[in-house]
């Protein structure tokens, strides 16, 4: 038997021993919540971390840093939300679900919401009924990129803010029924005509975090109206023009029979500028109509894009033959491209952009028409373009491309950069083509093209190192 002591010291040492396992235990528990409010607290307190506090002093100024943040946060929060709200175009935050989180007064007015509270969870479409908006948005999530697009919408009044024209309705535009609410590809022209009540937007898309999407969308009504004006005083002064203009080369050709040298010599020296304003003037006026009705001016038939490009170049064969310029003609062998389209307005595009390579390539040269198909991938179709492929005409020279400050105005009327392919070659062209050039060419191949459902594009062609003009057009038919 063990004597009374040593009983006692082994109930002391079992004391002194969970003690120990106790305070070890808490020791190791404190240290282990210390860690982890570090980790916790570490992105609020900074450098204050590293500084040994105890667990109440830590989670004290873990708080107030808190706080500090949070009132930090709302504070720009505030300024960002009291900006978007005094912008004077209008914003949309559309979340992952398409739901609308937020828009300003902007967009409130713009598009007509009443019925719409922040704390309300309520799909976009539902609020705005514009399928473009939508599309805008869907187009930005899948690229994950800024996109641009631009539509016709059409609210039931206009904002307060918008004034109308002098002598338009209170819409600020005319009634026109063929106009389209579709939407409209980048790079083109706002319209000029908007049918009864509809308003010309553009809008930008970008992605936010999430899936959720930040949208602006800018009233381009008042500079459709403005191009309108513009549009409407030219074309009258082109009306005014035609007809003097007609009597004056009735007069000037009636004199080329009548007189003889040297009388003569003057009269055909005035012939071609008169030629050459009479050809302006119908162009321009030619130009007005297919921008104002670009569908209604069509004479669809179904055609071979082939037969055509092969009739224009005749058209401006013996063009090239003063300057030994051949032509490269590539096509699809046995696979017509066939498609539903005007013949005449369709060989005026080629012949158009035919004239203007041949203008500017060398003696010598060569021009490439290369003739191709295509079959669009399901993400670049829209959902209202029954066309899956389309048909591309590239017309390739050798000249001296453009400056790369012109590309954006190349289709625009009567635009001319101040660069090689202007300056340099104008003595040339004006020696081997008195008769030709209007300046409105190539402003009328896109509206042809535009009108075909098509588009054009320019760029430099990275081998030859001159211009490359791109034409494309649905494929709507399959067989004669």
């Amino acid at each position: 038997m063990s004597s009374p002591s040593a009983a006692l010291a082994i109930d002391l040492a079992s004391v002194l021993v969970g003690v120990g396992l106790g305070l070890g235990l808490g020791v190791w528990q404190q240290a282990r919540l210390r860690s982890r409010l570090s980790q916790v607290l570490s992105p609020l307190l900074a450098d204050e971390v590293q500084i040994p506090l105890g667990l109440e002093s830590l989670v004290r100024r873990g708080v107030v840093s808190a706080l500090d943040r949070e009132i930090a946060l709302e504070t720009q929060l505030s300024i960002w939300e009291q900006s978007l709200q005094a912008a004077p175009v209008a914003f949309f935050w559309v979340d992952a679900d398409d739901g609308l989180r937020w828009c300003n007064d902007r967009a409130r007015e713009l598009f007509g919401i009443r019925q719409w509270q922040p704390d309300r969870d309520r799909l976009l479409i539902e609020v705005v009924r514009s399928y473009d908006l939508d599309r805008l948005v869907q187009q930005t999530r899948q690229r994950r990129s800024p996109h641009q697009r631009e539509w016709n919408f059409y609210p039931d009044t206009y904002p307060s803010d918008y004034a109308a024209e002098p002598g338009t309705s209170a819409t600020g535009t005319p009634a026109d029924p063929g106009a389209s609410a579709e939407g409209r590809a980048i790079g083109n022209p706002l319209p000029t005509e908007i049918g009864s009540g509809g308003m010309a937007l553009r809008g930008w898309g970008i992605p936010l975090e999430r899936g959720h999407v930040a949208v602006f969308v800018e009233n381009c009504q008042q500079l459709v109206d403005l191009a309108r004006s513009r549009n409407r005083w030219t074309n009258d002064l082109a009306h005014e023009l035609r007809t003097p203009l007609t009597s004056i080369q009735l007069v000037f050709e009636t004199l080329q029979k009548q007189l003889d040298p040297p009388l003569r010599h003057w009269v055909d020296r005035g012939m071609p500028e008169v030629k050459r304003l009479v050809r302006f003037v119908q162009d321009w006026l030619d130009l007005s109509q297919m921008e104002q009705n670009p569908g209604q001016i069509l004479r669809l038939e179904v055609l071979d894009l082939a037969e055509v490009a092969q009739a224009a170049w005749r058209s401006v064969e013996p063009l090239a033959e003063r300057k030994s310029v051949q032509l490269c003609l590539q096509q699809p062998l046995d696979d017509p491209l066939w498609l539903e389209g005007d013949r005449a307005k369709l060989h005026r595009l080629l012949l158009n952009l035919l004239d203007n390579a041949i203008k500017y390539s060398p003696a010598g040269g060569q021009i490439w028409l290369n003739l191709s198909r295509e079959s669009l991938p399901d993400e670049a179709i829209e959902d209202r373009d029954p066309a899956a492929q389309r048909a591309y005409a590239d017309i390739t020279d050798q000249g001296p491309g453009f400056a790369l400050a012109d590309l954006p105005h190349i289709f625009e009327r009567l635009y001319r950069g101040d660069s090689s392919r202007t300056r340099e070659t104008d003595a040339a062209i004006a020696a081997n083509f008195p008769n030709t050039g209007s300046g409105l060419g190539l402003a009328i191949a896109r509206q042809i093209a535009i009108a075909h459902g098509g588009q054009i594009t320019g760029s430099n062609d990275p081998l030859t190192g001159g211009a490359r003009l791109r034409v494309s057009l649905p494929i709507r038919a399959a067989t004669r």
